[in-house]
């Protein structure tokens, strides 16, 4: 019986599903985690320079809505990322990462796998506001402009349910969470919706 445990082994690996993939061929890309690994660390602009330094940054990970959350003591400010399915059922990734101290700052992109490669797309997807248009949009929901006509600090938040972009205000410097600005996702990228 024991000279057969061996080769019962070795048969089971080999006719297990699981494989590796081809030399050169780019691992397949099943969940918003998986896209989140597979970023270029550039594109990131934060820690997790391995695979296994990236993955501590998640502190939420929600694989049935395609939404993680990141936050690490290496920096102050936090990132979500999100994963949507497009009409011709190839996905988009979008990251948003906010620095702060004491006010964030943001940048927002937005990725597709091209040619076995995730390439940023930002420009074909989505286009932000001015900050005139933020400043207008503020005063029309606020009724009172922001300090010296300015435009007040914002951040876009990506969806954990839905799939619409809100571009909302820091609620510690605007005297209250406003939202300023929705994209709804319809085919493929994001359409700024009427008003406020």
């Amino acid at each position: 019986m024991r000279p057969y445990f061996p080769m019962t082994c070795l048969a089971a690996l080999l006719l297990s599903p699981v494989q590796a993939a081809e030399p050169g061929k780019p691992p397949s890309l099943k969940n918003v985690t998986d896209y989140f690994l597979a970023l270029p660390q550039e594109a990131l602009g934060v820690g997790g320079d391995t695979p296994a330094e990236r993955r501590k940054l998640i502190d939420t990970e929600d694989l049935k809505n395609g939404y993680l959350h990141l936050s690490s003591g290496d920096w102050e400010g936090h990132g979500e990322v999100v994963l949507w399915r497009r009409p011709d059922k190839t996905y988009l990734l979008g990251v948003a990462i906010a620095h702060c101290g004491p006010v964030c700052g943001q940048h927002v992109k937005f990725f597709a796998l091209r040619d076995g490669k995730l390439q940023e797309v930002s420009a074909e997807v989505w286009s932000p506001l001015a900050e005139a248009d933020i400043a207008a949009r503020f005063e029309k929901v606020t009724g009172g402009k922001y300090e010296d006509d300015d435009s007040p600090p914002t951040l876009v938040k990506l969806p954990r349910k839905g799939t619409s972009l809100l571009l909302q205000t820091q609620e510690p410097f605007t005297g209250g969470l406003h939202t300023l600005a929705t994209w709804a996702f319809k085919d493929g990228r994001f359409v700024l919706q009427p008003g406020p």
